[in-house]
């Protein structure tokens, strides 16, 4: 029994000190590393199984579009402001409901002085949809820090 046992091992050459050789009986190493458990082909479901008939279609309509206030339009133009500039915010000056559309005063330092008496600053008018987002600016004013509204 023992010569059986090493013409098999003799003939697959592989009896190499690893345990990995093939012995009658075992299946060989084909090189297909596929899954053959039918299991494992089947996507998992976080859900209970009957609960598939309940599922809605995956098309739904449209949620209703979502409206803003006036907080969040000013913070909304502030950000997208200061993307586009570049410039350090100073703040809101204004903020407008129009028919879809929101219009946001957004003060910044235009440019930096020292001291920051004498910095330069300006005026970013910024028009926002009803989603918050950016529509069109344009830098309305630019003036001397410290003489605001009284031109």
């Amino acid at each position: 029994m023992g010569d059986q046992d090493e013409e098999v091992l003799d003939d697959t050459g592989a009896d190499d000190g690893t345990g990995d050789e093939v012995r009658p009986g075992d299946e060989a190493d084909t090189g297909d590393d596929r899954e053959t458990d039918l299991d494992f082909d089947e996507p998992e479901s976080d859900s209970d199984p009957g609960s598939e008939e309940d599922e809605e279609p995956e098309e739904q309509p449209d949620p209703p579009r979502r409206r803003i206030g006036a907080r969040a339009a000013a913070r909304a133009a502030v950000e997208q402001i200061v993307e586009m500039t570049g410039r350090a915010p100073e703040g809101v000056t204004f903020v407008r409901k129009q028919d879809d559309s929101w219009l946001v005063g957004v003060e910044v330092v235009e440019t930096e002085r020292i001291p920051d008496s004498s910095d330069v600053l300006a005026v970013y008018e910024a028009e926002l949809d009803d989603e918050a987002e950016l529509m069109s600016y344009q830098r309305v004013r630019r003036y001397p820090r410290g003489r605001g509204d009284d031109d």
